[in-house]
């Protein structure tokens, strides 16, 4: 973690998801997409280089980048060569929108890899669902996977649902009575705080206090001081680092006594230089837990080394872009060159299977399907 802090708060996604093979998977129905000639598969990296969950989205980015340069130098997926156009979405739902409709429309890309957030994801989905554009995505909000009509949308994240259940299960290991939550105004995190409230709620019979806040704004002590009413023993700060780093700096500046709990893509190292050492000694952070046991994960580690960059080694979306791509590619193998999107997005299933023989990249998933084995357990970095 970028500071020091007295526990963490642990998703195990593997745990959250056994059975389910590893990933969101949603039935997959619509009409066939146009397969694209010419000995390629163009993938549009639609990643947060900057903006609020800019300190991971380079990372994402280059990881896409640097797989597909490597999975080309050994023949590509079903013979393609994969070709990858960049975008920035700045983590904001109107230009990731413009992002991806430039990749669509002018790029002419089938796949958008790599997109990072809830806001980014839902203003993203419509368009590729129009496109047939298959859609990897580690948003939270509950209405991506209710949108997902095409069924070409994969997320690798926990829903916003269990987000919340963690957060409940902390607060009462832990032995916390007032709890209470600032939260962001986006589906993300109203739905982690949602999540929470309503565990509470079933539990102790009450919802806990809720202050919803908006974003990019110069001062939060109004709500601060609305909801330090309630006199909270702990305050779960449902948001992303902009915010988080005035939150916990005028929370300093009030005199705030009790513990914090926010999430990892806030808790970042440029919110510590922002706000200082002090602020945060004893805070409490919610992670996402890669599969840190998984050959997979030693791959992550091994692609890091080989790029030169250290910050892909520790970057839970770097593990996420490097399953996405993996399976992407996987699911091509499978599928064949001429395949449809919506083939390939069946073929997902098919190298997703925990009854079939466990691999962890494209190149030794390759070799099986090439020896005649039909189905897969890709087993990822990311869980």
């Amino acid at each position: 973690m970028p500071f020091k802090c007295s526990s963490t708060v642990d998703i195990d996604r593997r745990r959250l998801l056994k059975g389910s093979s590893g990933l969101l998977l949603a039935s997959l129905i619509g009409a066939p997409a146009t397969a694209q000639g010419g000995g390629t598969f163009r993938i549009g990296a639609l990643n947060s280089a900057t903006g609020a969950a800019g300190a991971f989205g380079t990372g994402v980015q280059k990881t896409i980048l640097q797989l597909a340069k490597e999975m080309n130098a050994i023949g590509g997926p079903a013979g393609l060569t994969l070709e990858v156009f960049a975008e920035d979405s700045q983590t904001l739902p109107e230009p990731a929108l413009l992002a991806a409709k430039k990749l669509i429309e002018v790029n002419k890309v089938r796949a958008l890899v790599g997109v990072q957030t809830s806001p980014e994801t839902l203003a993203v989905q419509p368009a590729s669902n129009a496109a047939d554009v298959l859609l990897f995505h580690s948003g939270a909000a509950p209405k991506i996977f209710t949108q997902n009509t095409k069924g070409l949308c994969f997320g690798f994240w926990p829903s916003s649902v269990w987000y919340g259940r963690a957060y409940f299960n902390f607060i009462e290991q832990q032995k916390f009575t007032r709890p209470a939550s600032l939260t962001l105004t986006n589906d993300a995190s109203i739905g982690n705080s949602r999540s929470f409230s309503e565990s509470w709620a079933a539990k102790h019979g009450k919802a806990p206090p809720n202050v919803q806040y908006q974003p990019n704004q110069p001062s939060y002590r109004a709500e601060i001081q609305q909801i330090m009413a309630s006199d909270p023993d702990i305050l779960l700060l449902h948001g992303y680092e902009p915010d988080a780093t005035i939150i916990v700096r005028q929370l300093f500046e009030v005199g705030f006594a009790g513990k914090v709990v926010l999430p990892e893509f806030a808790a970042t190292a440029r919110l510590i230089a922002a706000v200082g050492k002090e602020p945060v000694e004893g805070f409490n952070v919610l992670r996402f837990l890669p599969n840190k046991d998984s050959s997979a994960y030693k791959h992550v580690q091994e692609l890091a080394k080989r790029m030169g960059d250290a910050a892909v080694a520790g970057n839970p979306y770097a593990s996420i872009a490097y399953d996405e791509m993996n399976l992407l590619a996987l699911a091509l193998e499978k599928a064949g060159p001429s395949a449809t999107n919506q083939q390939i997005g069946a073929a997902l299933v098919e190298i997703s299977n925990p009854e079939a023989p466990t691999v962890s990249s494209f190149a030794e998933g390759r070799e099986l399907l090439r020896s005649g084995t039909k189905r897969l357990n890709y087993d990822g970095a990311s869980g």
